[in-house]
């Protein structure tokens, strides 16, 4: 028998439930309090299959691999991180950061979210989603339930607990899908493995569904909705424009060889096009052709400089054709599109695909957005793009190194236990003298000199505020203040750094990368 959660319990005997922040088909999310450290914390209950033992050692295993790709992406700004995986009772305890917010579902059962809202959201899942492919994790179920909105901005991606790391023997037992149908890719959908490019193709679905208020694929019934997903062109967007709509319409591509890399999405995002890694033969010489939900169709040409010219090859309507609460798709909508399928349904019959998706539906039994189960409360931070160069820690007294929960700008800068793997603890000492992570940089809070003033990310300006040189005693200078970095309290995982006047003590000697 195992013992369910209520509040007051001790799980790993240090992390006490306090109370139910969530529930779902699937478990519960707790708030809780990490009685070791000191600090809250969300702890996530799954509620294990009643069937063969075999399934719930699955669950089991799910479970450790969450922690295993939590690891690998700890501590980036845009996905919540994972501090511990306690197997207790024979029930699996996930224990995450806890942050106060909602999920973009909670966000869109009040309408679709401002444009310009939504390009910050493409930018920070785009940014967790680079990560995640240099750690060669794919999440697999890219979804607005499992995109977190913080109540001060930020953007997360949670909920690694269903992707697998590429290379290792899955762990899904076969015929079993893992995912919400209406966000899958093409490629999943039929029975394919799907990398990168299938959570991208999620991430521009999620993206369409945030800015226009529907989800452009989901229908009365999960064969229809798989059949939309296969088939169906995407509709014509009335909100988004520029940078978000070309991207929504590059992601959403059915072939994966035409969806952008991470890199080309997030030029595209930002209204670049520089030539980049695709997340299939996207970037293969020649000319590609990225085709729009409209049937407007873009050369995608490389240029000798290395960038990418984009141009369209016939205009889109000039008017919308429909609003965005009833999405429409005419009869014989789905032979008229310009995004290739697939390679393997490349000029298969209506019927094939019927039979197709029949066998899918038969053999996989999956859920949709509305069965999925609850995540965490959000957690950490916005956008932000890794700095060029060669970066390391800056390493601080007591066995710590400067590290930053958030990307965004104002995000603090704490001393935290060095990890190789957390983004926001690689830095670059630059020559002029700016300590850069994320592509922003360390700084007094509004430029102060004043003594005790506190440091955060900043853009990046080259102001003397921002200008950090190491002494021979190893302790950083700001000349602006001629003050020294130190932690604003005793050592521990989050303490807050401080300038204040130089003293030689240990606790503001530091070494640069």
């Amino acid at each position: 028998m195992t013992q369910e959660g209520a509040p007051g319990r001790l799980v790993g005997g240090r992390y006490r439930l306090v109370a139910e922040a969530g529930a779902g088909g699937m478990g519960r999310v707790w708030e809780g309090h990490d009685e070791l450290l000191g600090r809250p914390v969300a702890v996530k209950e799954v509620r294990l299959p009643a069937s063969s033992a075999a399934e719930r050692q699955e669950v089991l295993a799910r479970a450790q691999r969450e922690g295993r790709n939590a690891a690998a992406l700890a501590d980036h700004p845009n996905v919540v991180t994972v501090y511990d995986v306690v197997i207790e009772d024979g029930v699996p305890w996930t224990v995450m950061q806890l942050v106060q917010g909602r999920s973009l579902r909670e966000e869109l059962a009040h309408g679709p979210l401002d444009p310009g809202h939504v390009t910050h959201v493409a930018a920070a899942l785009l940014s967790a989603l680079r990560a995640a492919d240099d750690a060669a994790v794919v999440h697999r179920d890219i979804k607005p339930g499992n995109v977190l909105l913080a109540d001060d901005g930020r953007v997360l991606l949670a909920d690694f607990g269903i992707a697998r790391v590429l290379g290792d023997e899955t762990i899904t037992a076969p015929g079993a899908f893992v995912g919400s149908f209406e966000y899958t890719s093409p490629e999943r959908a039929d029975g394919r493995a799907g990398g990168v490019a299938s959570d991208l193709f999620s991430l521009g679905v999620t993206l369409f569904h945030a800015v226009e208020g529907v989800a452009p694929f989901r229908r009365e019934s999960r064969s229809d909705t798989l059949s939309a997903v296969l088939l169906a062109p995407l509709p014509e967007m009335t909100r988004a424009t520029g940078g978000l709509r070309e991207l929504i319409t590059a992601l959403t591509a059915k072939d994966p060889a035409q969806r952008p890399g991470v890199e080309q999405a997030m030029a595209l995002l930002s209204g670049r096009r520089p030539a980049g890694r695709g997340a299939g033969a996207a970037n293969a010489p020649g000319t590609a052709a990225v085709a729009g939900a409209t049937g407007t169709v873009r050369e995608v040409r490389p240029r000798p400089d290395g960038t990418v010219a984009v141009t369209a090859t016939a205009p889109a309507p000039a008017t919308a054709v429909r609003p965005p609460e009833a999405p429409h798709f005419p009869d014989g909508a789905a032979g008229r599109q310009t995004n290739r399928l697939p390679v393997v349904l490349a000029g298969v019959s209506s019927l094939t695909v019927v039979l197709t998706v029949g066998a899918f539906l038969l053999t996989h039994p999956g859920g949709s957005e509305d069965d999925a189960a609850p995540e965490p409360p959000p957690a950490v931070s916005a956008s932000a793009l890794a700095p060029a160069g060669s970066p390391g820690p800056v390493a601080g007294p007591g066995d710590t190194c400067l590290g930053v929960h958030g990307g965004d700008d104002a995000a603090p800068v704490d001393l935290w236990r060095c990890r190789s793997s957390a983004a926001g603890q690689r830095w670059v000492h630059r020559s002029g003298g700016a300590l850069e992570t994320l592509r922003r940089c360390l700084g007094p809070v509004g430029g102060s000199t004043a003594q005790n003033a506190a440091v955060e990310l900043q853009d990046c300006t080259g102001a003397d505020g921002q200008k950090w040189e190491q002494q021979g005693d190893g302790s950083l200078l700001n000349p602006a203040s001629s003050r020294c970095l130190e932690p604003a309290g005793p050592l521990r995982d989050g303490v807050p750094l401080r300038i204040h006047d130089c003293s030689g003590a240990a606790t503001q000697k530091f070494t640069l990368p």
